[in-house]
Formats: C-alpha cells, structure tokens, sequence
C-alpha cells in the first residue's frame, strides 16, 4: 500500500513539474508589465496603500507577480495632460529628472522640469522593451509615450520598439461624453471620481498628491478638495495642456491625428459596460442597479446624450458610467479588428466587452471583495498569459 502511495505522490509530483515547465515554454519573453492608471488614479504607495490597481477586491501588481510575472506600477499625473503624464511615464521607467520638453512647456507655460524618479526598469531599451497596460485615461498615455519614443522626444535614442505592446481597459480613444458636461473641475468630475475613491479607502483628501508641480500648484493647510481644484481651475482652466481636455470627444480627436499606430507594436482593447435599455423604442441606456451608485447620474446623462460632440448619438449611449462603451474599442483613425486569438501587429485586436462590469469595478473598486476578486484574477492573468506569448 505504502509503494502504491509513493507511485502515486510521485506521479503528481512529476505532472506538477511538467505542467509548470510547459507553461514556462508557452512564455516567449519576460518583458516587465507597466501598469498605468487612468484620470484620478494614484500610486501604490499612495491613499494609505489602498490599491489603484485591486482596490476592495485584489491587489494585482502583487498577484500577478506571485505568478512569476514581472509587473510595475507607474505613478502619473492624475489629472495633468496626457502629454504631461506621458513624459512622467517615461522617467518613471527608465529613471531621471521629468523634463516635459522646452517647446511644450513654452507653448503652455509651465514649468520644464519635474520630479526625479528611480527607475521601475533601468534597462529599458529596444532589446528590453516593455509591456504597457492603460485603464481609462493610462490608454491614451500609453499611446502617446510610444509616439514620443519614436520621435525620439527624450533625445536619448529611443524608438517605438521600446514598448512590446500596448494593452488599453475602458479607454477613451474617441473621448468620452460625460467630460462635455464638466465646465471646470470645481464641483465636477474629479471632485466627484476623486471623492469616491477617497471614502473607499478611509482616509481624507490631503493625504491625495495631484502632482501638479509644473503649474506650482500644492493644497494649502486647511484648504478643502472643492476650494483646491478652484484653484487648479482658476491656474489651468483655460488651457489644452490638462486632462479634461484630452478627454473631451474634440481633445481625443487632436490627440489621435498625431498618435500613430505603429507596425512592429501589438495593440489590445477591452470594453466595459453596465448600462441597459428600458424601453427599446428610445433606445436610452440607464444604469444597471448594481453599478457603482455615484456613477448612476453620469451613466443617464451619457445613455441620453443628444449634443453635438458625437454624430451618431445612439452609438455612443452604451457605456460603464464614466466612458461610452464605442469609445473603448480602439481610435477612430486606427484599424481595429476583433481578436481571435492570433495577435496582429500594427492593429487594434479588440478582445472582448466586458459585461455588467463598470469602469471602477474592472480595476477592483466597489465590489465585494471574496466576490470580486476570482474574476479580477481570471482578467488579468489572461492578459499577462496573453503579454508573455508575444513572439
């Protein structure tokens, strides 16, 4: 009995072995995965280590790197231009002093130089690039980062084979219409957005860094959220060098005529929605009840959208209560193509739509967290399964 219990501990033993030595065959590169958050978002040492990336639900850089990938969290920006948080990007990485380039910084008047960053990646280059995955906002930043690498914009000899791929999560490509209804942030959207993601973490708003040492903007003592982005408003508010801008269906459009799609780049989409249609003879979208609350107003007036930002308003009315689901899928000046399994270069690969999931929930916020957590880690194991199969 005892030798029938030995053939078959070692029989398991040997298949275990085996599984795991075939999955370190299916990996053809072991490039780093950067992760790069969206409007609002913040750093993992940030909000008392409450995760950006996992939130109530899961800690992803942590998990993902327990299964043996490299991952990175950037920390850009939350509510500066993409251009802005696409050079901040790159220091984060490579490592240096911001220098957000004398001809921008003259053009929009602020300061050149920025924070100084101990690189995620040091050996950062064309025989070591690496993999960028965007939520919301981070899509666009990460589009722009491999348009500066190309033009070699940090004049240190990069070029667009930097970056492997570029993996984008409820994107705006085409913009969003719920930035049409924010005249300035006091008040708007990201005293809203910045708010929730405040009381999900427990912990009060001075503690939140807007990392907009460029325009000399720093909370003062006492200061309330409403009285700073004031402030910022009264500073930046006029100007296209910051993110409402950048997010408005005109600004992704300026962004996307000069944001090239590049041939030796892989490029994966995925959608998000938790919207439904009450009555099929309007065809209205409205919020499904278990997204999150705050983003119940934003999912109605986006499903009800009739201005002139957007020509086909029925196409745009689906969305995940802060980005219209049309928007996700890839820019409108690109070939997007549905995935199938074999990744093209050069093109959008959209994957999938993501059901009933809204644009917090899909990065793990607002969810139950034993709940949650299982399909968070199907996600994005997949999409690092998907990463380290690249040839």
């Amino acid at each position: 009995m005892r030798q029938i219990y030995l053939v078959v501990f070692i029989g398991i033993f040997a298949v275990s072995i085996f599984a795991e030595d075939l999955s370190k065959v299916k990996r053809t590169n072991n490039y780093p995965i950067v992760l790069v958050h969206g409007f609002t978002g913040w750093g993992p040492d940030e909000l008392l280590g409450y995760k950006y990336w996992g939130g109530t639900a899961l800690d992803i850089e942590k998990y993902l790197n327990k299964k043996n990938y490299r991952v990175e969290t950037a920390t850009v920006g939350p509510i500066s231009s993409n251009h802005d948080r696409a050079c901040e990007l790159f220091y984060q990485i490579k490592g240096g002093t911001v220098d957000y380039g004398a001809d921008h910084c003259k053009a929009y008047n602020h300061d050149r130089k920025g924070r100084n960053f101990k690189a995620l990646y040091s050996e950062w280059s064309e025989e070591n690039p690496v993999h960028l995955v965007g939520h919301s906002m981070g899509g666009q930043t990460s589009r722009l980062l491999v348009e500066l690498l190309a033009k070699d914009y940090f004049g240190i000899g990069t070029n667009e084979k930097w970056v492997k791929s570029v993996t984008t999560i409820s994107t705006p490509h085409n913009g969003t219409t719920l930035a049409t209804m924010i005249d300035s942030f006091s008040g708007g959207l990201a005293e809203e957005i910045i708010s929730m993601f405040l009381a999900l973490a427990g912990t009060d708003w001075y503690i939140y860094d807007f990392k907009l040492d460029q325009w000399g903007l720093k909370p003062k003592k006492d200061e309330t959220l409403s009285d700073f982005l004031q402030r910022v408003d009264d500073t930046v508010g006029s100007t296209k060098d910051i993110s409402m801008h950048d997010l408005l269906p005109k600004g992704a459009k300026e962004l996307n005529g000069r944001v090239r799609d590049f041939a030796d780049v892989y490029y994966f989409s995925y959608a998000t929605e938790e919207t439904y249609v009450l009555l099929s003879t309007f065809g209205y979208e409205w919020a499904e009840p278990g997204m999150t609350p705050i983003m119940w107003a934003f999912a109605y007036y986006m499903g009800h959208y009739k201005g002139d930002h957007v020509v086909e308003h029925k196409e745009w009315w689906k969305n995940d209560g802060i980005v219209n689901t049309t928007s996700m899928k890839g820019p409108s000046t690109s070939k997007i193509v549905n995935y199938d399994g074999t990744p093209q270069k050069g093109v959008w690969n959209y994957v999938k739509l993501i059901d009933s999931k809204d644009h917090v929930k899909v990065v793990g916020h607002y969810q139950d967290p034993i709940i949650g957590a299982e399909w968070l880690k199907e996600l994005y194991v997949e999409i690092a399964d998907r990463l380290y199969k690249l040839p």
